[in-house]
């Protein structure tokens, strides 16, 4: 057990040290994301769930042929950008879901029923979207770097924000 008092500093739980062993590297990457995580606002829950599902993804499909087929793994190039691009999303947005596509790439999708489809394809400095909205289609590609396109923000934000 811990005994402190209460003017004492909060003991420390863990402490990251230079390990050499996969193991340790491994564990010390564990720890930094815990940290991390326990730094970011609650109001971002779901940017880092889906950032977790990236990873997910990434190391899943990561390898050729995932998809019983000819499918190319999912690329590092796309997996940072779509982790750049979660940054970017409104926070005002319904959680989209990730999909791993054949290309390599990586997709988000919304769905808010009939009529009501947005998908963004993360193709490293494009973003290739398609949707449907209301019976009307959308498509095109946009340049990314720092931010996420007007016309993209303006989507979203119009037609896929939470209830």
């Amino acid at each position: 057990m811990i005994v402190r008092h209460h003017d004492e500093p909060p003991a420390i739980i863990w402490q990251l040290n230079g390990g050499i062993s996969p193991e340790s590297r491994t564990i010390q990457g564990l720890l930094n994301e815990a940290t991390q995580h326990t730094r970011q606002p609650i109001s971002r829950s779901w940017q880092t769930f889906l950032k977790d599902n990236v990873h997910v993804i990434s190391k899943r499909y990561g390898h050729p042929g995932w998809d019983g087929y000819d499918a190319n793994p999912i690329s590092t190039a796309s997996t940072v950008a779509a982790l750049q691009l979660i940054d970017r999303l409104p926070e005002n947005l319904q959680e989209p879901q990730v999909v791993p596509e054949p290309d390599g790439e990586i997709a988000f999708e919304w769905n808010s029923g009939k009529d009501m489809l947005f998908s963004l394809t993360v193709s490293g400095p494009t973003l290739i979207y398609a949707g449907i909205i209301g019976g009307n289609r959308r498509y095109g590609q946009e340049r990314f770097f720092d931010e996420l396109p007007q016309s993209i923000a303006q989507t979203l934000s119009n037609y896929f924000r939470k209830a």
